[in-house]
């Protein structure tokens, strides 16, 4: 069984992918997690990927 990394992690890498214009990766990061998150921690992945900006250029959540 394979664990996720914890939410706030895969968000800095996420957001860091994004800025560095590697969307693409971070499209794919999304998706890994999207597929390991299980039960109840489905609803607070899908928060955390409410507050993400996946397209370059794009405001960060985090200013």
């Amino acid at each position: 069984m394979k664990a996720a990394p914890p939410f706030e992690a895969v968000k800095g890498l996420v957001e860091g992918l994004v800025k560095g214009g590697r969307s693409a990766e971070a499209n794919n990061v999304v998706d890994k997690m999207n597929f390991l998150v299980k039960g109840d921690a489905k609803l607070a992945w899908e928060k955390i990927v409410g507050e993400l900006s996946l397209e370059e250029g794009a405001p960060s959540s985090n200013p």
